[in-house]
């Protein structure tokens, strides 16, 4: 009877789930790509966004753009080192594995 009264006063301190669930933990190495998804790009239902992979660049020179104008988004700035190593047969033959890996 003692367990009774107090699985029925655990039952009355239940409430609703407040938020999700997390089966793994938000700063698990994995889903530090998946949060940073969400945050930085999000998305309607149903809708992918575009992703596209660059090498050879260090960065987007944005200190000439402005918030006004959406089309220009600023100069790449080129790494020299890539130019110099991408002729190698062993550096492209990785770019086209990485390229096939992304279209499947």
């Amino acid at each position: 009877m003692v367990w009774f009264l107090i699985g029925i006063y655990i039952a009355a301190h239940l409430g609703p789930i407040t938020h999700a669930e997390h089966f793994i933990s938000p700063d698990h190495p994995r889903m530090v790509v998946f949060t940073t998804l969400q945050r930085e790009f999000p998305v309607k239902p149903n809708e992918k966004p575009d992703v596209t992979f660059m090498w050879g660049t260090l960065g987007l020179d944005q200190s000439n753009t402005s918030f006004w104008n959406r089309e220009y988004k600023g100069e790449v700035i080129f790494d020299e080192e890539f130019s110099e190593m991408f002729h190698l047969p062993v550096n492209q033959q990785h770019a086209l594995d990485m390229c096939t890996s992304l279209k499947g």
